[in-house]
């Protein structure tokens, strides 16, 4: 204490508040380093200002890789736990895992998984999470009804229920599989072109691919190849590049 009293004031009520009983009032790491780069006061006439940032930016690095060293750790674990329910045929436990611990991609991955390894483990999983109101369910749930060759219209009508849910709850590659569905089945082309452009707004790429691939092909508005061929190089949806060049070619 007697050592904090030479302190210049800001380093003191930093220390100060870094001691504090309550956990719930110490400044997080990432909060000290805002701190300390933002705070003119913490530059006294003792300290180094070159050597001083040198340092600020040495332990962002160091808390930067630790942070990259945990996120792959996680997904590792996340992987081992998906594996697990998945090898059991636990669709429903799987599910509750992926509903509360998992990002979009990592339930995308994990539905894409179980479809190659057991189709109606698959559907158990669709289902389990529509019972959760999972986007990501909605979603894969609709695809297997739109690619069932048996799927009557009452089936698509469904499919276009459940990717309108998912697009509530955030998950944007509906956009482009509602779009496609509204164009394809549907013939409602206008609705179609104004589904993608929400999509493509919402910054997914193969949205943005197909809204080119509509312009270029004038459907739903005015044809404009070139603008539209420009929209699907710049859409960065590679994987579907290809397909939609050969259709306009």
């Amino acid at each position: 204490i007697e050592e904090q009293k030479k302190l210049n004031h800001c380093y003191k009520t930093l220390i100060e508040k870094c001691i504090t009983k309550t956990p719930e009032e110490r400044p997080t790491s990432d909060e000290i380093i805002h701190m300390l780069k933002t705070d003119p006061e913490f530059i006294t006439n003792q300290i180094n200002e070159e050597e001083y940032f040198n340092y600020i930016q040495m332990i962002e690095n160091e808390m930067n890789s630790k942070s990259e060293e945990n996120t792959i750790s996680i997904n590792e674990i996340d992987e081992q736990i998906i594996d697990y329910f998945m090898s059991l045929g636990k669709m429903k436990e799987l599910m509750i895992f992926l509903d509360q611990s998992c990002e979009f991609e990592t339930i995308s991955n994990a539905f894409d998984k179980c479809f190659l390894n057991d189709h109606k483990n698959y559907i158990k999983l669709c289902k389990e999470g529509i019972l959760m109101d999972n986007a990501v369910a909605h979603h894969k749930y609709a695809t297997a009804l739109i690619n069932d060759k048996n799927s009557q219209f009452d089936d698509i009508n469904k499919a276009r229920f459940h990717l309108e849910e998912s697009i509530k709850k955030g998950f944007t590659f509906s956009y482009f599989s509602l779009a496609r569905l509204l164009h394809e089945y549907y013939k409602d082309d206008v609705k179609a072109i104004m589904i993608a452009n929400e999509g493509a707004e919402k910054g997914d790429k193969y949205a943005k691919c197909l809204l080119g691939y509509f312009i270029a092909q004038g459907i739903g508005t005015k044809k404009d190849r070139i603008k539209g061929v420009s929209m699907i190089i710049k859409s960065g949806a590679d994987d579907y590049y290809e397909r939609f060049a050969t259709l306009i070619a």
